[in-house]
């Protein structure tokens, strides 16, 4: 004779392969959910001068920044960063930064420059 599972038995057996199949695809939806592109907001320098006046191997580098965000609206900044000599910046260089982490504060010319 052939086992028959009970109904409790089957019940287990059911829970068992949905925590399963939960643990399968959860992170599938997870990794869906995460992956929508973030917005970019765009940087270009509007001018760039290298300066003598930094530590041995960089240059001092002021950089006039206009900034368009989401919104559209533009803005200028000027930062002041040491670079090393191998990393520039030049008059019409476009970067894009990720406006969900973007902070106008905590700008930094090394984080453009690669």
């Amino acid at each position: 004779m052939d086992r028959v599972p009970s109904c409790a038995a089957s019940r287990s057996i059911l829970k068992r392969m949905i925590l399963a199949l939960a643990a399968l695809l959860g992170p599938a939806v997870v990794t869906q959910a995460v992956a929508a592109p973030a917005p970019v907001c765009t940087v270009a320098v509007l001018q760039a001068d290298e300066l003598p006046y930094a530590p041995f191997g960089t240059w001092l580098v002021k950089a006039t920044l206009q900034i368009t965000p989401q919104s559209g609206v533009r803005y200028q900044t000027t930062l002041f960063e040491a670079l090393p000599w191998h990393k520039t910046l030049r008059r019409g260089d476009r970067f894009g930064i990720r406006c969900d982490r973007f902070q106008p504060e905590t700008l930094r010319l090394s984080d453009l420059v690669r």
